[in-house]
């Protein structure tokens, strides 16, 4: 979907693809969007489509 620019330290810095995962659930009305990190993927962050794109706007401009 995108890259982003990662500093990796030292002055370091790496572009890594972000990737869009999408799940159809049939008993959903409407979508539910969650950020999950490398860090910790069992923790899902949960976020409205406007904070979603705020926060993709702020990556990408």
């Amino acid at each position: 979907m995108g890259s982003q620019l990662n500093h990796v330290g030292g002055g370091t810095k790496t572009w890594r693809p972000i990737t869009l995962h999408m799940k159809y659930h049939p008993d959903c009305e409407s979508p539910l969007y969650s950020l999950v990190s490398d860090s910790d993927p069992a923790l899902a962050n949960h976020k409205s489509l406007p904070e979603v794109q705020v926060l993709f706007c702020i990556f990408f401009g």
